[in-house]
């Protein structure tokens, strides 16, 4: 059995949770650290946390894969002000989910303890433009931001 296997046997065991309950908790604070383990001590824990926490479930899948690119300048200055502990500071990422083919530019802006100013839109291609649509967010988001990837990356931005 492969690896993706086990993960999403492992995930079986857990209660779901969909996009419609996440979005309605979205803005709790939220606590997301990262580790690198190995898979045996992977599904340990998994094992462990199966009666505590849930798994969002979409369309049937919870092992949901995606491809994410963060955006930087060329001296990544946004890389640096997260490594630097920065209170204030913003990101840019473009991400794409594997399954449906959906991908979203996400840009958000760090004002003390979280993300609390963010701009998130579909990727639609017209006249082999990328041009960001469906925006949904609260404002406050540098436009400077949108002028620097407009000119380093080539995106047109539909408000």
């Amino acid at each position: 059995m492969n690896e993706a296997c086990n993960v999403t046997t492992a995930l079986s065991a857990f209660s779901s949770i969909s996009l419609e309950e996440m979005s309605t908790i979205r803005l709790m604070n939220r606590t997301d650290t990262k580790y690198i383990v190995s898979l045996s001590a992977l599904m340990d824990v998994l094992q462990r946390a199966s009666n505590c926490y849930r798994v969002q479930e979409v369309q049937g899948e919870r092992n949901i894969a995606y491809h994410t690119t963060y955006l930087d300048t060329p001296d990544y200055t946004m890389y640096l002000a997260h490594q630097n502990g920065r209170v204030i500071r913003e990101k840019i990422r473009v991400r794409t989910y594997v399954s449906s083919g959906l991908t979203f530019l996400e840009v958000k802006k760090k004002i003390f303890s979280g993300f609390d100013a963010s701009l998130e839109g579909e990727f639609r291609t017209r006249d082999g433009l990328q041009t960001v649509e469906c925006w949904s967010g609260s404002a406050g988001v540098s436009y400077k931001m949108f002028r620097w990837l407009k000119a380093s990356a080539g995106y047109s931005f539909k408000f």
